[in-house]
């Protein structure tokens, strides 16, 4: 049967017709397809996310941990996992209430989020635990020393309800060799050394037997450096800094010492780890800030005083408040007080540092950058904070004269530092090769066993006396 052409053009009208009417419809549908997918992406987010602290959950950490295991296993790192535990954290609830602990979870996450590096994890694994993911490092020493520093900035109480509240912690640490851990296998060991710490009281414990011994030998320091703060055994030496090419005395930076009964005279290399686990790394910092401003307000004038400032203190110490009491106490002119930060400070909480750096700077002081070049920060970080100079680090002028890289970096950073008008210093000289070559470079000052030792006060008033411009050689060693 044939069609005539107007019956073929009234079914052909009929199909159109009825498509025109269909694709509003597959459009309709298309639309919600999508929206459920996006709630459906939205849900699993959440899911994944703790939504009171923002950090990652147990799952997204999980997943995390499989993943750097699996890069582990390729690049032959270790990984360590910490799992912290807040044992006051149900007491504070039943007696400031639950808004008051979630409160306290929030500090608690920004504080351990203070204590790691950019390639760290932190995450809520627990209603009052957190999980750590260490990367890489010298393990198990940096697991260890990982530990110290979480345990140092959980340790000061916490503003809840107006009034200071302590939260008691336990961390319990595990390294894994990823050749045969597994994510599941980190996280029960880690949560049985957990469970050890809170057992023993030990506050930290590693899950290996012989890096816990090591450990509590750590505790019968830290023991012994809570009596030496008591019975204020801590003194201060002063290392010279001297311009280049003049070798004028410029100043000095205080280094403190701890006067130990039985090892004799400790640098702080030795124990300001220990200080920070302990909680003591504040008043320790604090004290020397106000013996540094009170002996510099001595020197002729405009000798100045360099003081280290711990990351802790910016986690929870008013430094611009220390600062300004210091001053007010001690009578030295602002402008003769430097305050040297490390690079790891400017990588986090960018925003609360800033705003502290500012407040310092605001009261006539000078922001240091200490060893430049060994930590996080990045060239962003230059343009961002307002600092006045940058001490480079150590290990690029041991190698000036060996390694063309380093002679490369260093004078790249010498000639960011004059465009950026920031003023550039060394540090760690010890040859008179060296020294030439940083002057040579563009470094306007340099510190080094070659133009002075730390030396106790004693010395440093004989040099002063002397009216030396540079100092002796000493056998004090070195900070």
């Amino acid at each position: 049967m044939s069609l005539t052409p107007d019956a073929f053009l009234a079914i052909l009208a009929g199909v159109v017709i009825g498509a025109a009417g269909l694709v509003p419809l597959l459009w309709r549908q298309r639309s919600r397809m999508r929206a459920l997918v996006a709630q459906s992406r939205e849900l699993i987010a959440r899911a994944r996310t703790d939504a009171l602290t923002g950090l990652p959950g147990r799952a997204a950490f999980e997943e995390h941990l499989r993943m750097t295991l699996s890069r582990a296993r390729r690049g032959g790192s270790q990984v360590a996992v910490l799992v912290v535990e807040l044992e006051d954290l149900r007491a504070i609830n039943q007696e400031l209430g639950s808004a008051a602990g979630d409160q306290l979870l929030r500090m608690v996450a920004e504080r351990l989020g203070l204590g790691l590096r950019l390639e760290d994890q932190v995450a809520r694994i627990a209603s009052g635990g957190f999980a750590v993911l260490q990367d890489g490092g010298d393990q198990p020493e940096a697991a260890a020393r990982m530990a110290r520093r979480l345990a140092s900035l959980l340790a000061a109480p916490y503003t809840l309800r107006g009034q200071p509240v302590p939260c008691a912690t336990a961390i319990g640490v595990v390294v894994g060799d990823p050749m045969e851990a597994t994510a599941d296998s980190l996280m029960r060991s880690a949560e049985l050394a957990l469970a050890r710490a809170r057992a023993e009281g030990k506050g930290i414990a590693f899950l290996d037997p012989v890096m816990d011994g090591a450990l509590q030998g750590k505790r019968q320091l830290e023991v012994e450096l809570r009596e030496s703060a008591a019975l204020k055994a801590m003194t201060l030496h002063w290392q010279p800094v001297f311009s280049l090419p003049g070798r004028c005395l410029l100043g000095c930076e205080a280094l403190l010492r701890w006067q130990h009964p039985t090892r004799g005279l400790l640098p702080a290399a030795e124990f300001m780890t220990i200080a920070e686990a302990t909680g003591l790394i504040v008043p320790l910092c604090r004290w020397t800030l106000h013996v540094a401003c009170r002996e510099a307000a001595n020197w002729p004038t405009p000798l100045s005083v360099a003081v280290n400032i711990a990351p802790t203190q910016f986690g929870h110490d008013d430094v611009v408040a220390a600062v300004r009491d210091a001053l007010a106490s001690s009578g030295l002119a602002p402008e003769r007080l430097e305050l040297e930060v490390t690079e790891g400070l400017l990588a986090r909480n960018t925003g609360i540092v800033l705003s502290q750096i500012e407040g310092l700077r605001a009261l006539g002081v000078k922001v240091v950058l200490d060893d430049f070049g060994a930590g996080a920060a990045s060239l962003a970080h230059l343009m961002r904070f307002p600092l006045d100079r940058l001490k480079l680090d150590r290990g690029f002028t041991a190698t000036l004269a060996t390694d063309e890289r380093a002679l490369a970096v260093t004078e790249a950073v010498c000639a960011l530092s004059r465009r950026l008008g920031i003023e550039a210093c060394a540090s760690g000289v010890e040859t008179e090769a060296e020294l030439a070559r940083l002057s040579a470079l563009g470094f306007g000052r340099a510190q080094g066993f070659l133009l002075g030792h730390p030396q106790p006060a004693a010395a440093l008033c004989d040099l002063m006396r002397a009216g030396a411009t540079r100092a002796p050689l000493g056998d004090v060693t070195a900070a």
